[in-house]
C-alpha cells in the first residue's frame, strides 16, 4: 500500500514541477523560515526529519509547508519533524506559526509535531490585552490550511491579561475575517490556557470569518483561572456577531479530556459565544455553527456546561430581532462528561436546537441540559434523565447499548434507525449530515433510516415507529404516562366527579385516576365539559379497556360507560425484516415477519394491514393475513404480501396498521427499493458494477464520470486528493439500477476551485468498491 501511494504522489510532484519549485530543508535552505523567505506563491518548502527551534511565519504566500507525510503518509514524520517554538527572541511573540498577512487556504501547513508556544500579545476589544496562539496564531484578514499536525504541550501563561487559544488561535474581533481556514485531521493535545484574569480555549479558537474544524482529536487541553471569573471552551471556543454571516463547521471530531478549572466555567467541550453588533433588529435565518458528528466525551467542567456551552451577550438584543434556533447540534454522541449544571448543555440566553444526538452523562452531578433564560429546541435525541422524552419531538430515555469504547452502536440499540432526516423550525430547515463520523454515508448501507448519535450503525432499525403511539392505542410500559380525556354533557352543571377506569383484560386488574375540567388537557380551555387525567406509567403488559364512572353529587346517582377505547403495553409488535422481493412487471412480491418486542405478554392473534397511502400503490394482494400469536423476543414466520405499482416509482413506501385480538394497536413503515423493476423503458440494465475512465481527461474545468450499477442502493462517488483528503462528494445517496453518468466542475466541497494536479474519484456501492486517477490541468 505505502509504495503504491508513494508512486502515486511522486506522480503528482513531476506533474506540478513544471510550476512550482521544491524547496528543501535543510538542503536548499538551512532553516525552516529561511525556505520560506525563499519560496514564491505555489511553491512546496519540504521539511526533514529533526528539531528546529524556530517562529516561522507565513508572510502572506500561498504555499506549503510540510514535512515528508506530504510524500508518503507515513505518520512516523509528523512526530520525527518539529518545530518547537519555546526559544523565541521575544517573549511576546512566542507563538510557533504565524499566519498574520492576508493568507487562506492556499497557505498549507502539513505533517508537522508544533510545540513549545508561548503565545503572541494582542491588544483585542475594549483595549483589553490578551496572550494567544500558543501553537499557532491566526490574526487580521488572514487564514490558512492546517492539516495532519500534532499540535501538543503549548502553554501560555497570562498574568494580568487574558489566555486564549493555547493549541490554535483564529479569530479578530477588530476586523471581520474574508478569509477562510480549514483545521482538519490534526491531532490537538495536553495544551494550556492559564491565567488570573480569563481564559479561554485550551485547544482551539476561532472566531469571526469562516472556519472549518474538521476530523481532528482534540484531547487533554486544561483552561485554568486563578480569579472567580472565568475559564470557557476546553475544547474548541468560538465566537461570532450576529448576524453570523460566514459558514461555520464543526464536524468529525474526537473533543475529549479537556477540562475548565475556575469557580466560573462554561463548556468544557465546546464553547459557543454570540454577541450583536450595534444598528438595531437583526434577520439572522442562517444559522452557525452547524455542530454535527462529534464525539464529545469525558470533559469535564468546575461549574457549567460539560460538553458544551452557549452563551448570547443578552443585553444587545433589540425588539425585532429574528435569529433562527443556533448553534444547530446534530448527530453527536455527547456522553460521560462531568460538570456541576448542565453536564451534557448549558445555555445562557440563546437559544440551540439538538437533534439526532445521544446526551448520556454524569446526571449524579445535575440535568443533561440546563437553560437559564433560553429556549431550546430538541428533536430525535436520546437524554438522559427523561425530561426531554415525548412523542412529538421523537425524544426518548433509553439506554443507548454501545458496542465498543468508541460508541458504535450495538445491534439492540434503540438509537438505530431513530433519527430524523430533517426539521423545519420557523422556516428555516436543518438536515441530518450526508455522512457520519467515519465518512460512511448516512443513512448507512443496513437501511434507509437515519441513526441517532455520531456512528451510522451496522445494524438495520428493528422499530422505526413513524407514527409511533398517535393512535393513542399503545404506550411503553414503565416509561410512557397516558393521557386520557372524556367529553363530559352536563347542561344544568351539576357538581360532577369524574374518574379514568382501566381493566386488564387477562387478569381483570383495574386502575382508576380522578379527571378535571381544569383546561390543562389538549385544549387549554376549563369549563367546556372536557376532563382529563394523567396515569403514572403501567408496570404490566397487557391489553387494557377503558371506562369512565360520573357521580353526580348533587343527587347522589352514578353513570357508567364501559368499553369506551382499549390500548395495549405488550410489544410493540414491529416489522422485523423484508425478504424475498421479486418485481414482474408492475407487480412486486415480498415477505415480510413480525416482532414482538416486549419482555412479558405474548401478542396474541396478531394480523397486519398494508395501508396504501403511497400514490405509487394501485392495489395490495394478500393483506391481513392471520400471522398467529407471537411470544416476546420472537419474530413471526415471513407472510406473503403483493401489490401492484404505477408510475415506474424507484421506491414504494409500505405502511402497517398491525393488530392484536382484532384491535389496532401498532403502527411502522418500511420503504423497499424496486430496482431493476423501475428501469425506465429503453434503460439499458446493466450486467454488474463497472466505473468509467473520466472524459475529457486531462481536464479544465469540468469532467464526466459514467458508472453503471445493477441494482437499485446506495451509491458514495467522491473524489480525493493526493494526501487521500476528500475533496468532494459527487453522489451520496439510494439510486435505481441503469447506466449513470456525472460531472465534476473541478471545485471542492466549499465550492473552491481546486488546484492543478492528480486527483482520485472512488465509487461505493452494493459492496463493490473502485477507484481511477484523473488529471486537473489549469
Amino acid at each position: 500500500m505505502k509504495s503504491g501511494l508513494t508512486v502515486f504522489i511522486t506522480i503528482f510532484i513531476l506533474l506540478t514541477s513544471a510550476h512550482a519549485w521544491i524547496i528543501h530543508v535543510p538542503a536548499d535552505q538551512p532553516t525552516v523560515q529561511a525556505g520560506i523567505d525563499a519560496a514564491a506563491d505555489g511553491d512546496t518548502v519540504l521539511v526533514a526529519e529533526n528539531t528546529y527551534y524556530e517562529n516561522i511565519r507565513f508572510k502572506g504566500k500561498a504555499i506549503t509547508v510540510a514535512s515528508y507525510y506530504l510524500l508518503d503518509g507515513d505518520t512516523s514524520h509528523i512526530a520525527a519533524t518539529v518545530l518547537d517554538g519555546s526559544q523565541s527572541s521575544h517573549p511576546d511573540s512566542g507563538s510557533v506559526v504565524y499566519f498574520i498577512n492576508g493568507e487562506d487556504t492556499t497557505s498549507v501547513l502539513c505533517g508537522f509535531t508544533i510545540t513549545g508556544g508561548s503565545g503572541t500579545e494582542i491588544v483585542g476589544y475594549n483595549n483589553t490585552q490578551y496572550l494567544v496562539g500558543g501553537g499557532i496564531c491566526i490574526l487580521n484578514d488572514s487564514g490558512g490550511k492546517i492539516i495532519h499536525n500534532n499540535i501538543e504541550f503549548n502553554e501560555i501563561n497570562a498574568v494580568g491579561k487574558g489566555s486564549i487559544g493555547a493549541g490554535i488561535f483564529a479569530a479578530s474581533r477588530i476586523v471581520i475575517k474574508t478569509k477562510a481556514t480549514i483545521i482538519a485531521d490534526n491531532r490537538i493535545h495536553a495544551n494550556s490556557a492559564v491565567s488570573n484574569t480569563g481564559g479561554e480555549s485550551g485547544g482551539i479558537l476561532i472566531g469571526y470569518g469562516e472556519y472549518y474544524v474538521l476530523n481532528n482529536t482534540i484531547t487533554h487541553n486544561t483552561v485554568t483561572v486563578s480569579s472567580t471569573y472565568k475559564a470557557v471552551g476546553g475544547g474548541i471556543g468560538y465566537g461570532s456577531f450576529l448576524p453570523t454571516s460566514h459558514k461555520v463547521i464543526i464536524a468529525g471530531n474526537i473533543i475529549a479530556y479537556n477540562e475548565l478549572h475556575c469557580a466560573y466555567t462554561v463548556g468544557a467541550g465546546i464553547y459557543v459565544l454570540y454577541s450583536e453588533q450595534p444598528g438595531g433588529a437583526i434577520i439572522d435565518a442562517d444559522p452557525q455553527p452547524l455542530i454535527y458528528n462529534n464525539l464529545i466525551t469525558d470533559n469535564y467542567a468546575q461549574n457549567r456546561g460539560g460538553g458544551i456551552g452557549v452563551w448570547t451577550i443578552e443585553t444587545a438584543h433589540q425588539a425585532g430581532d429574528q435569529i433562527s434556533p443556533q448553534p444547530a447540534i446534530i448527530n453527536n454522541t455527547i456522553v460521560n462528561n462531568d460538570a456541576a449544571l448542565g453536564v451534557g448543555i448549558w445555555s445562557n440566553h440563546s437559544h440551540p436546537m439538538v437533534m439526532n444526538s445521544i446526551l448520556w452523562n454524569d446526571t449524579a452531578a445535575g440535568s443533561e441540559i440546563i437553560l437559564n433564560d433560553s429556549e431550546i429546541d430538541v428533536f430525535a435525541s436520546n437524554i438522559r434523565g427523561g425530561e426531554w422524552s415525548g412523542i412529538a419531538a421523537g425524544n426518548f430515555d433509553i439506554e443507548p447499548d454501545f458496542a465498543d469504547p468508541f460508541f458504535h452502536l450495538s445491534a439492540a440499540s434503540s438509537c438505530n434507525g431513530l433519527g430524523w432526516a430533517s426539521v423545519t423550525i420557523g422556516g428555516t430547515v436543518y438536515y441530518a449530515p450526508e455522512e457520519d463520523f467515519a465518512g460512511g454515508p448516512r443513512p448507512g448501507a443496513a437501511d434507509l433510516f437515519v441513526d441517532i448519535g455520531a456512528h451510522e450503525s451496522a445494524y438495520p432499525c428493528k422499530v422505526h415507529p413513524l407514527s409511533a403511539a398517535t393512535n393513542g392505542t399503545f404506550i411503553h410500559p414503565q416509561s410512557d404516562t397516558l393521557i386520557f380525556t372524556a367529553d363530559i354533557g352536563n347542561p344544568q352543571q351539576h357538581s360532577v366527579q369524574v374518574y379514568g377506569k382501566f381493566t386488564d383484560l387477562q387478569t381483570a386488574v383495574s386502575d382508576s385516576m380522578e379527571m378535571f375540567d381544569d383546561g390543562l388537557h389538549f385544549d387549554g380551555q376549563a369549563n367546556d365539559g372536557l376532563y382529563g387525567g394523567f396515569l403514572h406509567p403501567l408496570q404490566a403488559e397487557a391489553i387494557f379497556n377503558t371506562a369512565v364512572s360520573i357521580h353526580d353529587q348533587s343527587n347522589g346517582e352514578y353513570f357508567n360507560f364501559k368499553d369506551n377505547q382499549y390500548f395495549t403495553t405488550i410489544g410493540p409488535v414491529t416489522l422485523d425484516g423484508v425478504e424475498d422481493v421479486t418485481i414482474v412487471n408492475e407487480f412486486v412480491y415480498f415477505k415480510l415477519s413480525f416482532r414482538n418486542n416486549g419482555a412479558v405478554a405474548t401478542a396474541l392473534d396478531v394480523n397486519a394491514l398494508i395501508v396504501p397511502t403511497d400514490t405509487n400503490i394501485v392495489h395490495v394482494f394478500g393483506n391481513n393475513p392471520n400471522i398467529g400469536d407471537i411470544a416476546p423476543g420472537e419474530v413471526s414466520y415471513p407472510q406473503a404480501f403483493h401489490i401492484e405499482t404505477q408510475n415506474n416509482p424507484a421506491f414504494v413506501t409500505i405502511d402497517l396498521h398491525i393488530f392484536s385480538e382484532g384491535h389496532f394497536f401498532w403502527e411502522d413503515s418500511v420503504v423497499i427499493p424496486l430496482g431493476a423493476g423501475t428501469i425506465q423503458s429503453g434503460e439499458i440494465v446493466p450486467e454488474a458494477f463497472a466505473l468509467g475512465q473520466n472524459y475529457p481527461n486531462p481536464f479544465n474545468p469540468t469532467t464526466t464520470i459514467d458508472f453503471a450499477i445493477p441494482y437499485a442502493g446506495h451509491v458514495s462517488l467522491k473524489v480525493y486528493n493526493s494526501l487521500g483528503e476528500e475533496v468532494a462528494t459527487l453522489v451520496s445517496g439510494m439510486l435505481t439500477a441503469g447506466e449513470k453518468q456525472v460531472m465534476w466542475d473541478g471545485k471542492d466541497r466549499y465550492g473552491k476551485e481546486v488546484s492543478s494536479g492528480v486527483y482520485i474519484y472512488k465509487i461505493e456501492t452494493g459492496g463493490y468498491v473502485a477507484s481511477r486517477k484523473m488529471l486537473l490541468i489549469k
